[in-house]
C-alpha cells in the first residue's frame, strides 16, 4: 500500500529518486537550468558554479587562490597573465558545453579575434564601438601564448595575430560572445603589463 506525503522544495531545486547503497530513496538535487549557456554564464564565478568545485580546472584554481593567501594576490603571485588563462580555462570549458577538438581536417574551430587600431583610429569611433576597445598601446607591446600571439609594434601601425589550441569554441557565436562577454580576462591574458604604468 502506497502512502503520500507532501514536501516543501527549495527554490532551485527537485525531489528525485535515486539509489544509493542498494536503497531508494528520495533525494534533492539541483533542477537543471535550461537556458542558453550565454544567458547562463555571464562572469567568471557563474562559469565555477556551473562546473563544479571538484572539476579538475576549478579545483586546481581553488587550490591556487587558497595557496596564495598568505598576503598576497594570486595575480602578484603568478602574475595576471597567468591568473587569466587559468580562468579562461574554466569559461572555455564551461561555454563549450562538453564538446572538445578533436583536431580533424574537417573540424571547423573558432576563437576570439581582437584588432589592434590606432589612436585617431579610436577617437572616430561612436561611443558604442568604444566600448568593446580595451586599450591602446604606444610601441612594442606582445603576448603570447595558449589561444593567442598578439604582437603590436610602433604605436599599433603594425600588428599580427596567430593561434593556437587552447581556448578555442564550438561554433562562431560562442567565440564572439566569450570575447566580449569576459573582454577584461583576455586583457590580462593577453597584453603584457606596461612596466612604467603608461596607457
Amino acid at each position: 500500500m502506497s502512502k503520500t506525503i507532501q514536501i516543501k522544495v527549495p527554490a532551485g531545486k527537485k525531489a528525485e529518486w535515486q539509489k544509493i547503497d542498494g536503497k531508494t530513496v528520495l533525494v534533492m538535487v539541483d533542477e537543471k537550468d535550461n537556458r542558453p549557456v550565454t544567458e547562463r554564464i555571464k562572469t567568471f564565478e557563474d562559469a565555477c558554479n556551473e562546473l563544479g568545485e571538484n572539476h579538475p580546472m576549478v579545483s586546481a584554481y581553488n587550490s591556487l587562490v587558497t595557496r596564495a593567501n598568505g598576503g598576497q594576490s594570486l595575480a602578484e603571485w603568478m602574475g595576471k597573465d597567468v591568473v587569466a588563462f587559468l580562468k579562461l580555462r574554466i569559461i572555455t570549458e564551461t561555454l563549450n558545453e562538453g564538446w572538445h577538438p578533436k583536431f580533424t581536417e574537417d573540424e571547423y574551430r573558432y576563437y576570439p579575434w581582437f584588432y589592434l587600431y590606432t589612436k585617431d583610429q579610436y577617437d572616430n569611433f561612436t561611443k558604442e564601438s568604444k566600448r568593446s576597445c580595451v586599450c591602446r598601446v604606444n610601441y612594442d607591446a606582445n603576448a603570447d601564448g595558449g589561444l593567442i600571439f598578439s604582437n603590436a609594434v610602433n604605436a599599433s601601425s603594425h600588428s599580427n595575430p596567430d593561434n593556437g589550441v587552447c581556448f578555442v569554441f564550438s561554433n562562431r557565436d560562442l567565440a564572439r560572445y566569450a570575447g566580449k562577454q569576459f573582454i577584461d580576462i583576455w586583457t590580462d591574458f593577453i597584453f603584457k603589463p606596461n612596466d612604467n604604468n603608461k596607457q
